[in-house]
């Protein structure tokens, strides 16, 4: 099950086969083995053929398409409930979906959990449904006309099957330059409306019905007796996640990091499963950025296989010609090389997913959280003790680094105002007009943010090109949930952030791994290959006479981050101005780099040959 664009007419007319070819080339590097079609009574579908699609059919009147899956519980509970109907063995999530959906309706949506984008087509009915799950990982996205609704997994394939061409949408743009996702249900093309998590849609002629998720009642904090139950706990939620996420995998491997979150994966990963292997990079040359040490360590420690490249040679914008975006908005990894080089190793090990620590930092809070939760739920003598240990261990200058007091300073005994303004290089007429599109209020920072869940839908093409899925157990719904209601001070005890994490790792990874600090930054990598070895493909692509990104950025700021890139932000903005750039060019025909859409894995392979 995966990529997928349907094309529903109500007076029953057929797509012609030159949109629908549109629409698969802006889907590709999804499908691995091809496109299905099927046309039936107003209705053509085509989607990405890989090993766990089965034959498009038309079950009960119903036509399915489903990219990702059902949860384990889901799966257990519609067999459940349909264990009177008929024999639901060797169903499929899209047959679970049928059969629930002929006996109940559209009621049947309520049982749907897990990670998944859904269409369901009711043919007698002539009414089309559509279902976005809440983690939002899977995209869906549409575009409504009178005589019909185009809809795909992603928004350049509705628009293609649309029969029109992408033009941008300066909002959302400017939402980008402003370090935010785009205003609530846009995308980066206009004409194209995105589904929003957790919402499900109708369609007829008669016109479209919208219905959200309901809102959860905020469950109170978390409480426990003591330490080490809630590092029980917390261990306990992890490994069902990650239980869950291989719970299809055949041949799993792991994204390894020196980081404490994927090296955590890695132990519980290991305890369940034999012969795991790690992947990662080595940067020889950027030793200020090269994780070789850690990896190295937790590997031995934990007896796993591991399969390390280096990659001195790719960093950002090296080989920009064959250098790959993503088709659907700017937004490009900077380290997307790197990345390609690890699944073109791991596909040739025969891995089919891959566990990764993404989004693990989304999960923890501000570090300066920890000493108000403290005194609102353990009181001021256990607070002073804490404060009392850091001395004892760390010094005085520990003490005075300590972020808890310093936010106490700052900000007094009243929470904060949670504000949001926009970035000092953004173009004074944008100010204004993205506070009143995207409101005043501080973006979430959880891993179901507007901008996690963006960064989970961009990018999903690129390991799929590889017929490789990329697993990430801190995007689990429970694990978010449990992060979500934990009191902060659980998470940053001793001057140390992921307390609990690092609590249950105790003995079971290398001491080095499991108190390290902070993991590496690739930063200094970024620096010499952005400023240094691709300087000149970089000055001409942000000095170009036809340039963009000046509509967005101020001219004076990008310069002094040009001049000075000491700092994470001056880096930053410079990325920014080179990432939009090169999406804008590639799909209006100037150059520059090349479209996911567009390019395939032998390509991408070729690219990593010495």
């Amino acid at each position: 099950m995966g990529a997928f664009v349907l094309a529903v007419d109500w007076a029953g007319v057929t797509i012609s086969s030159e949109p629908m070819s549109r629409a698969e080339l802006a889907l590709g590097g999804f499908a691995s083995a091809g496109w299905q079609r099927i046309s039936a009574q107003g209705i053509s579908a085509s989607r990405a053929i890989s090993a766990d699609v089965s034959d498009w059919a038309i079950r009960r009147n119903l036509i399915i398409a489903m990219d990702g899956r059902f949860s384990l519980g889901s799966r257990t509970r519609l067999r459940a409930n349909l264990a009177g109907v008929t024999d639901t063995a060797s169903c499929d999530d899209e047959s679970l979906a049928a059969l629930a959906w002929s006996v109940s309706g559209e009621s049947a949506a309520a049982q749907f959990e897990g990670d998944f984008a859904l269409a369901i087509f009711d043919i007698k009915q002539a009414r089309l449904w559509l279902m976005r799950s809440p983690s939002g990982a899977r995209g869906l996205h549409f575009v409504f006309e009178q005589d019909g609704v185009l809809v795909a997994t992603r928004p350049s394939a509705a628009l293609f099957a649309a029969g029109r061409s992408l033009q941008e949408h300066p909002g959302s743009v400017a939402a980008y330059f402003a370090l935010r996702a785009p205003p609530s249900g846009c995308g980066y093309f206009v004409g194209v409306t995105a589904m929003l998590p957790g919402a499900t849609c109708s369609f007829d002629a008669r016109g479209m019905r919208v219905r959200q998720a309901s809102v959860v009642a905020a469950k109170p904090k978390l409480q426990f007796a003591d330490d080490a139950e809630a590092r029980d706990a917390w261990l306990v939620t992890l490994s069902a996640a990650v239980s869950e996420a291989l719970s299809e995998s055949r041949r799993p491997g792991i994204m390894l990091s020196g980081g404490l979150d994927s090296s955590a994966l890695a132990t519980i990963t290991n305890q369940s499963r034999n012969k795991l292997c790690a992947y990662s990079w080595t940067l020889p040359q950027t030793p200020a950025s090269d994780e070789h040490e850690w990896i190295t360590a937790t590997t031995r420690h934990l007896g796993l296989e591991s399969r390390l490249f280096n990659g001195d040679h790719d960093w950002p914008l090296a080989r920009l010609a064959q250098w790959p975006i993503e088709d659907d908005g700017p937004p490009a990894n900077p380290y997307r090389w790197l990345q390609q080089h690890l699944y073109c190793v791991a596909e040739s090990a025969n891995c089919d997913a891959l566990i990764s620590g993404n989004f693990g930092d989304h999960l923890y809070p501000e570090a300066g959280d920890w000493m108000r939760s403290g005194l609102s739920d353990r009181g001021i003598s256990w607070v002073l003790g804490q404060e009392l240990k850091l001395l004892q261990h760390q010094g005085l200058s520990a003490l005075w680094r300590e972020p808890g007091w310093r936010m106490l300073a700052r900000q007094g005994s009243m929470p904060a105002a949670n504000t949001w303004q926009t970035p000092h290089w953004m173009q004074a007429k944008w100010g204004a007009q993205l506070l009143e599109t995207l409101g005043t209020d501080a973006p979430g920072s959880g891993a179901d943010s507007a901008e996690a869940i963006q960064d989970a839908e961009l990018g999903r093409r690129f390991h799929a090109m590889h017929n490789i899925e990329l697993l990430a157990p801190y995007r689990d719904p429970r694990v978010v949930a449990f992060a979500a209601a934990l009191p902060a001070h659980y998470q940053y005890r001793n001057g140390q952030s992921k307390s609990l994490t690092r609590e249950a790792m105790r003995g079971l990874l290398p001491e080095s791994v499991r108190t390290r600090p902070k993991g590496g930054s690739l930063a200094p990598f970024f620096r010499i290959g952005v400023l240094q070895r691709s300087a000149t493909e970089v000055a001409r692509l942000l000095d170009a006479p036809d340039a963009r990104w000046p509509n967005y950025v101020m001219r004076s700021a990008l310069r002094r981050a040009r001049e000075r890139a000491f700092t994470e932000s001056d880096l930053l903005l410079i990325w920014l101005c080179a990432s939009y750039e090169l999406w804008w060019r590639s799909h209006w025909g100037r150059g520059g780099a090349v479209l996911a859409s567009r390019a395939n894995r032998c390509e991408v392979s070729e690219a990593f040959r010495e």
